[in-house]
């Protein structure tokens, strides 16, 4: 396909999504779906987070300083599992801190956005620091996720 090929396939495919979330009442966005193991609530938050991460990677002219901090804060909700357990991430920008496991461990310190980007294996527009170097980033959240213990 050319590129207006697949935007108008993508366009197309984004308003029957948008039309199905639209007849959906209260009770129907907590029934399950198999994406993550998750809710048709989950389905919106993936499609925003994917959307503007990948609007990142086809070079559209989006950074990660362009993101809402509102799905910058989601983003590292749902990327902190890659941090190694016990590690803190505090936004300097905003009054958030995250903790994987029991935050006993590095900090690492950035704006939330930079934070963000960082976790999602995209660069940053200043990179995030920690007193001992940036910690190794284990591999992006399975799917379906896995079940612990």
């Amino acid at each position: 396909r050319s590129a207006a090929e697949h935007r108008a396939a993508l366009a197309a495919r984004t308003a029957e999504l948008e039309a199905v979330w639209g007849r959906l009442d209260d009770a129907d966005w907590g029934r399950p779906v198999t994406f993550r193991d998750a809710d048709l609530s989950a389905t919106v938050h993936a499609r925003w987070r994917e959307a503007w991460i990948h609007m990142v990677d086809l070079d559209l002219g989006v950074r990660p300083a362009d993101w809402p901090v509102e799905l910058a804060c989601h983003a590292i909700d749902f990327l902190l599992c890659r941090l190694p357990a016990g590690t803190r991430v505090r936004a300097g920008d905003v009054p958030r801190e995250w903790s994987a496991g029991d935050g006993s461990g590095p900090v690492v310190t950035g704006r939330v956005r930079d934070l963000a980007a960082w976790l999602a294996g995209r660069t940053p527009a200043a990179s995030p620091v920690a007193a001992e170097g940036l910690p190794g980033l284990g591999p992006w959240p399975p799917h379906p996720p896995q079940r612990r213990g």
